[in-house]
């Protein structure tokens, strides 16, 4: 019998390459998500693990009542929120080639008709009524007034990609009184919002704390973040997105704007009580949640967070996961920091700080964490706007009890590597 020793040698050579190597999921993780989708709360979901150089990805359920078949790596899904740390990465690729400070004001980047709010400190004073409470007590209140004497705060790079530019969540001038408009923004919010609309009403934006001081979640900011970063280069974000991260890193399904090939493969999208929905369109709001992805490109992007040789890229992520500042508990339901994008959390029971993001629309939902000192993460997409946070936090508690008496690769070290100091809050470049 004759043997085809250039077709044994490859298949060992296939067979032997951890990241190409189809293992299976830790048990308990595939446990999980088959729970999570026979619950129907989800239609469908692709879960991958990434232990250093290996990749496993496994799909659960099915793609929708109509469609009896089960999503795998190469299934586009749309990731939300989760666009943010794409965003927040380019800010420090070419915060880090010179382009500006991240704690410039980006008053000075914007174009010459744009200008973006500004916080005016004021003073305030007890002042008498001229009456008595009780017993030669005065009756006072407090008066509170803009001091022109102090300096106008103003919105640096870093303080939209940290989420304490104090912008509000939606832009001014999303919505809109057309009744008919309306509806289809129900549908497709931020389909009809365009870069020069939020331009123009950015400075309609009222800020009521220092940027810089306080986390408000703000999809406006890192929207207005990758649109500045684009027209700096001249570009769109989308054409940025995959000069600087996605074709570097080999990511050819995680776009903005979709070719008629990755439309056929997208995951058809189910509202949180299981209705097929239509998907979101983005424009000026692309950066905020407007990027598609896959499970294949979410865990290469999460391996490279991880473990990348390029100097360039990993002092960006390593900059983009350092915590900046501490979140009210209730927001994320857990001890909480944010850094550029990412979010860092302390699992319980090991200890270990976990890096994490996640990000919904009006029928897909993401989760991506990685546990840095074990070298490990997770991605989960679902097909659902049922959240899956909690599970993707379950997963890696479960990754962490099974390695926990093994010794950590490395040691968490809170530093704190920027261009400038991030407290040292810029004046007005009026």
């Amino acid at each position: 019998m004759k043997v085809n020793y250039c077709l044994v040698f490859a298949l060992i050579i296939f067979l032997g390459h951890p990241a190409l190597f189809a293992q299976r999921l830790p048990t308990q993780i595939e446990q999980a998500a088959e729970e999570y989708v026979s619950k129907r709360r989800n239609h469908a979901l692709v879960v991958s693990y990434i232990d250093g150089d290996s990749l496993t990805t496994r799909g659960f359920g099915q793609m929708s009542s109509v469609q009896e078949f089960t999503p795998d790596e190469e299934t586009i899904f749309e990731i939300g929120g989760v666009s943010s740390v794409f965003t927040s990465t380019l800010m420090m690729l070419e915060s880090n080639d010179g382009k500006f400070y991240i704690d410039d004001p980006i008053n000075q980047y914007l174009p010459e008709d744009v200008k973006a709010p500004g916080y005016q400190p004021f003073i305030c004073r007890y002042v008498s009524d001229g009456g008595l409470v009780a017993d030669d007590i005065e009756q006072t209140r407090m008066i509170c007034e803009i001091d022109p004497t102090l300096p106008i705060l103003s919105i640096s790079f870093c303080d939209l990609a940290a989420h304490t530019s104090g912008l509000s969540n939606a832009p001014r001038g999303l919505y809109s009184v057309d009744p008919l408009k309306h509806i289809r923004q129900r549908k497709d919010p931020f389909v009809d919002y365009t870069r020069e609309q939020l331009y123009e009403n950015l400075y309609r934006d009222e800020l009521s704390v220092p940027p810089g001081s306080v986390y408000m979640y703000s999809n406006s900011g890192m929207a207005l973040l990758g649109n500045l970063l684009a027209d700096m280069n001249e570009t769109s974000f989308d054409s940025l997105l995959f000069k600087r991260i996605a074709e570097p890193l080999g990511l050819s399904d995680t776009r903005v704007l979709l070719t008629n090939d990755q439309e056929k493969r997208h995951a058809t999208g189910h509202t949180k009580s299981g209705k097929i929905t239509g998907h979101w369109h983005f424009d000026a709001m692309a950066p905020a949640g407007g990027i598609h992805s896959s499970a294949a490109d979410l865990s290469r992007f999460v391996q490279a967070n991880l473990m990348t040789k390029d100097k360039k890229l990993k002092n960006a992520f390593e900059q983009t996961h350092q915590p900046r500042i501490d979140l009210p508990k209730r927001v994320k339901k857990r001890e909480t920091s944010g850094g550029y994008g990412w979010y860092t959390s302390i699992l319980p029971a090991s200890n270990l700080p976990v890096t994490w993001i996640s990000g919904s629309t009006g029928g897909f939902s993401t989760f991506v964490g990685m546990l840095k000192d074990l070298n490990v993460g997770v991605v989960i997409l679902s097909n659902s706007a049922n959240e899956v946070t909690n599970m993707g936090f379950d997963m890696l508690q479960t990754i962490a009890n099974k390695q926990r008496n093994l010794k950590v690769k490395k040691k968490y070290v809170l530093d704190f590597p920027v261009n400038r100091s991030y407290n040292d809050k810029n004046q007005s470049d009026d």
